[in-house]
């Protein structure tokens, strides 16, 4: 905890985490499933102060137990027939190599397309000293579509339309005071990759 910005404060909380998590791939030819599921719990322990004239004038004991569940599943497909196979190694996938690497005027590159679900449940969380959560939803899933471009085996422009719905209504992301809400919410991406 901090006692004013930029300060150290007198007391920290004591943090146990434990995590466990199951990880699947499956390939076959230009086709790839792969899915992870993930469990988190963390319980904190604190002791809060309140302050008088910078002294604790009195102070009681916080607890935090919190549960997370995260979660996704991807198929990947390679639409100009790279197989996964080539980019598996030891132990894991690594960037895939075209068939034929691109060149200005003549073409090339390897082109995929995906889909994915995910999401994240934190509701399974109490708190000791306080009766609401800070956070806007405890809830949300996610279905993604992708077409990436793989240029060489060191460059790829990756496009993603992504819609997510939130359990509850969160307010929009806005450098104005704008306080509306939304129960869903879409990004459409374009990223860039290059390995130098």
């Amino acid at each position: 905890g901090t006692a004013s910005y930029g300060t150290s404060g007198d007391n920290a909380a004591d943090v146990t985490k434990r995590m466990g998590g199951l990880e699947l791939a499956a390939a076959s030819g230009p086709l790839k499933f792969q899915s992870e599921y993930a469990l988190t719990n963390l319980d904190a322990t604190a002791i809060g102060c309140t302050l008088a004239n910078g002294a604790c004038s009195s102070s009681s004991t916080r607890t935090v137990d919190a549960k997370a569940k995260t979660m996704y599943a991807e198929l990947m497909y390679n639409i100009t027939g790279e197989s996964w196979a080539d980019a598996y190694k030891t132990g894991a996938f690594s960037g895939l190599k075209p068939k034929s690497n691109f060149v200005y005027g003549s073409g090339g590159g390897a082109w995929q397309i995906g889909l994915r679900y995910s999401s994240y449940d934190a509701s399974d969380t109490s708190y000791s000293g306080t009766s609401s959560r800070v956070q806007n939803s405890s809830k949300a899933n996610t279905i993604t579509l992708a077409a990436n471009w793989i240029l060489n085996p060191n460059a790829r422009i990756m496009f993603n339309v992504a819609r997510t719905r939130f359990d509850t209504a969160v307010q929009a992301l806005d450098t104005d005071s704008d306080s509306s809400t939304t129960n869903n919410e879409t990004v459409v991406s374009v990223r860039t990759q290059i390995n130098f």
